[in-house]
């Protein structure tokens, strides 16, 4: 995920940790293993995790628990998006260039 992707996602985690909702542990990576020693691991998704604790009423007692909630972006549909942004903006910029 490029820099301005994490820190988009980052920014709507760090909202509702702000908002009280939850607590976030940041995780990396997420890495497809090695077949053997040589080869290095690929990354394959980025992501991170944040708690959330959540409190209802069953049968006149409160109950609490605390869920963890993941956000995962995998690399390859980032990279597909990304060059699909690249090519709108490049075709915007030759409308815009071309008709003014």
């Amino acid at each position: 995920m490029s820099a301005v992707g994490d820190a988009g996602l980052r920014s709507r985690v760090a909202a509702v940790v702000a908002a009280g909702v939850g607590e976030e542990t940041n995780r990396d990576s997420s890495a497809r293993p090695a077949q053997d020693e040589a080869e290095v691991p690929e990354e394959v998704a980025r992501g991170l995790e944040y708690t959330v604790t959540k409190t209802a009423t069953i049968t006149g007692q409160e109950v609490s628990w605390t869920e963890q909630r993941l956000v995962v972006c995998s690399t390859a549909h980032a990279r597909r998006q990304s060059a699909a942004l690249k090519e709108r903006v490049q075709r915007a910029v030759n409308e815009l260039t071309t008709s003014g």
